[in-house]
């Protein structure tokens, strides 16, 4: 498991058990995932120590092994974590890499890439590789892109009362609530169609597949369908002819039976070919894009 993977779920589990304290192994990403927790006030406090408790000054003549980064977590008046959940985004078995652009609509309220877009009150952390570790909207004015790696969510407050100068945020909520509707709405209704037309494609797909790989002596000629069981009225000029169903050209008793011979005999002889190339194409396309 990643060390990143582990830090969200250490985090997770100690907010919902009320720890107050917790060691984090001390290494330069579990730094600079705190730092950004930190800064955004989803956690009280982190200090350098050893496995023993907190204290700078031990954790410089600690091995490497033995050092801590020690959190504080933070709690509301009611008691309850600030830290409400922190889950992994990119995982192992599928890294999510975005540029600043599909960072900028994983930001807004808008799908990249079949992620979950961010919430209100929601961060996200991005590893931007050289570039250092940020949160997303840090990272998209720098102009950065990278791995998302967790999101981080707060949990609400109770109650109103609680505060009793705060402004009224009714009418601009049930406005984004309008607007992400509507955005899903069209979401929704464009996948249905992309979705239909893919289904369409891998049916057509498969059933050429199929009409291409039968054998003519072993399965076609067993059930006479073969294209050499054809003869005299139940074949048809498929030469230079203006009109090979017309009468005197051949076609005046073709039965469908020797249409349909005569379609399977076309695609065995016409797609191969075409049809090795489409099928590596598909199987790439699943591949990466999944």
């Amino acid at each position: 498991m990643p060390l990143h993977a582990d830090l969200c779920t250490i985090l997770q589990n100690a907010s919902r058990a009320r720890l107050r304290s917790i060691p984090i192994a001390s290494t330069r990403d579990n730094l600079s995932i705190l730092s950004i927790l930190l800064q955004h006030g989803f956690v009280h406090n982190v200090v350098r120590g050893t496995q023993t408790g907190p204290s700078p000054g031990s954790y410089t003549a600690a091995s490497p092994a033995a050092r801590r980064l020690w959190v504080d977590l933070k709690f509301r008046p009611d008691d309850r974590p600030v830290l409400e959940s922190m889950n992994v985004v990119s995982k192992p078995s599928r890294k999510l890499t975005m540029d600043k652009d599909e960072l900028l609509r994983f930001a807004t309220g808008r799908r990249a890439k079949f992620v979950k877009p961010l919430d209100m009150g929601e961060i996200g952390i991005v590893d931007c590789g050289k570039n250092g570790w940020w949160e997303v909207r840090d990272a998209i004015r720098r102009g950065y892109g990278g791995e998302v790696v967790a999101r981080v969510s707060h949990s609400r407050p109770t109650t109103a009362s609680a505060q009793p100068h705060a402004i009224d945020v009714a009418p601009c909520r049930r406005s984004l609530v309008l607007a992400r509707t509507l955005s899903k709405k069209r979401s929704e209704r464009l996948y249905s169609t992309m979705f239909g037309l893919g289904s369409a494609f891998y049916l057509i797909l498969f059933i050429t597949n199929a009409l291409a790989v039968l054998s003519e002596d072993r399965f076609l000629a067993r059930v006479g369908w073969s294209s050499h069981a054809l003869a005299g009225g139940n074949s048809f000029d498929q030469g230079f002819q203006s009109n090979p169903y017309a009468a005197g050209a051949g076609g005046e008793n073709v039965t469908i039976k020797a249409r349909l011979i005569n379609l399977i005999s076309a695609v065995r002889t016409l797609m191969r070919i075409p049809l090795v190339v489409i099928n590596i194409v598909v199987v790439i396309y699943l591949i990466v894009l999944g």
